[in-house]
């Protein structure tokens, strides 16, 4: 398996690609939650919600500074991403950002679009 010092210089398209390949594999997937629910990065330009999503919780640590410093991973197996976590995100017309590290925001997709490549 790939080491996360090597993901985490990966480009957005391949960091995109390695989280998929192991969020299938591990059957479970990432956020950094603090008491009000997942963080957000912001908003893009329509002020839409920006869900950042890694492949394991020493990932998801390794941004857990500054302004997400009291925040901790928080995992959802395979199913709850499907059947919940992801559908709510796209009925909200949120984004999903994919392996964000503290240089590169990561991949910046629709939810729909990240729900679909974890279907397939």
């Amino acid at each position: 398996m790939t080491s996360l010092a090597e993901l985490s210089i990966l480009s957005e398209e391949e960091r995109y690609n390695e989280t998929v390949k192991l969020i299938l594999a591990n059957k479970e997937g990432f956020v950094l939650s603090d008491n009000g629910g997942m963080v957000t990065m912001g908003t893009d330009d329509d002020e839409t919600s920006i869900i950042p999503f890694w492949p394991s919780a020493e990932a998801a640590k390794t941004v857990a500074i500054g302004d997400w410093s009291n925040c901790k991973p928080e995992s959802f197996n395979l199913d709850e991403l499907l059947e919940f976590i992801l559908p709510e995100l796209i009925e909200d017309k949120q984004l999903v950002a994919i392996f964000p590290t503290l240089s590169d925001d990561g991949m910046i997709l629709d939810a729909a679009d990240f729900a679909d490549d974890l279907k397939a």
